[in-house]
């Protein structure tokens, strides 16, 4: 079975592995973030080095702490490697010093099939640590986890809708998934500007506009290195009943307490449904409305005819959400 080793140990976390597992959780038990009793689809995680964004990573892991997720696809941007699309690793598993962590292959093999926006191409993600370094705080705060590494490339709007379509199929189906979009923030020389930046990259994350987010990326309004998968994200997220939170934020400058040189800004968010515990209450036309699709349904499928059923009038049958 083929087997990445780790690009990064020793360098952005502890190669060690009761150390690093000691630093993670130290890390865990500082971070502050509020407890959110629904369906967490996704967050967004920095990946710079422990010593400058572990805390807010943190925070943000600390959220998926004892939560039954299957699988984590965690989406992060090249910092050696130019392309076009969006870099999968197929199989095999990576090597982190707390133990192997196996690809889901099943989705991969599925994300491959889009031939022109996901390519087979672990070569790529060799070297690159975005991803890599949110493996250890998964390791510690999930069991029995796959992962399924995404590396994205140059892409345009009509890949960023495919492609976010392709990832909300699966958030669909299955509720054991979430999503982590890898990415630091303002990189500079400006304590002032870095922290304005910042509020505004945020402010527009939390708008969840996918499409407005990527212009203004493109434009230069706002800074992130790993901005493509953070607009995946929102695009894969934008069908469901979400909320969008801000849960912890930084800079390296704050982190060291020195106000000059390179600055780098660090962001956790969180996307999430609310739990409602109260039944959905339907109207006597909402029911009826209901009957009509399934009873249609049935007979078109009877008469091998692919259906599609009229959008609903009421807003409340436009609704994501399990039905029996």
């Amino acid at each position: 079975m083929k087997v990445r080793e780790p690009a990064v140990a020793g360098s952005f976390y502890p190669a060690t592995p009761s150390r690093l597992r000691r630093e993670v959780e130290e890390l865990l038990g500082k971070a502050t973030s509020k407890e959110l009793s629904g369906r967490i689809l996704g967050v967004v995680s920095p990946h710079a080095g422990y010593v400058y964004s572990g805390g807010i990573a943190a925070a943000s892991y600390r959220l998926l702490k004892g939560r039954k997720i299957g699988t984590v696809i965690i989406v992060g941007p090249s910092h050696f490697v130019g392309f076009n699309g969006i870099s999968v690793y197929p199989d095999g598993s990576w090597f982190i010093p707390l133990g192997e962590v196996k690809i889901d292959e099943e989705i991969a093999r599925e994300l491959l099939g889009y031939e022109s926006l996901f390519i087979d191409s672990p070569d790529f993600q060799s070297s690159e640590h975005s991803i890599e370094v949110q493996l250890p705080f998964l390791q510690v705060v999930l069991e029995n986890f796959k992962f399924v590494p995404l590396m994205v490339g140059e892409i345009n709007e009509s890949m960023l809708s495919e492609a976010g379509k392709v990832l909300e199929s699966i958030l669909e189906r299955r509720d054991d998934v979430v999503i982590v979009a890898s990415t630091d923030l303002y990189h500079g020389y400006s304590y002032e500007e870095c922290v304005d930046t910042d509020r505004r990259t945020i402010e527009l994350v939390k708008k969840g506009d996918a499409k407005q987010f990527y212009r203004s990326l493109r434009s230069g309004e706002v800074q992130a290195c790993g901005g493509y998968g953070v607009a995946l994200l929102l695009e894969a997220t934008k069908g469901f009943d979400r909320k969008i939170e801000l849960v912890s934020y930084t800079n390296s400058h704050d982190v060291t307490g020195s106000k000059v040189g390179y600055v780098v800004g660090y962001a956790s968010l969180a996307i999430w449904m609310e739990k409602d515990d109260d039944p959905v209450e339907l109207t006597e036309k909402e029911k009826e409305e209901l009957l009509r699709i399934a009873k249609e349904s049935v007979k078109y499928a009877l008469q091998d005819k692919e259906y599609e059923p009229k959008e609903p009038v009421s807003e409340l049958l436009k609704m994501k959400t399990g039905v029996f």
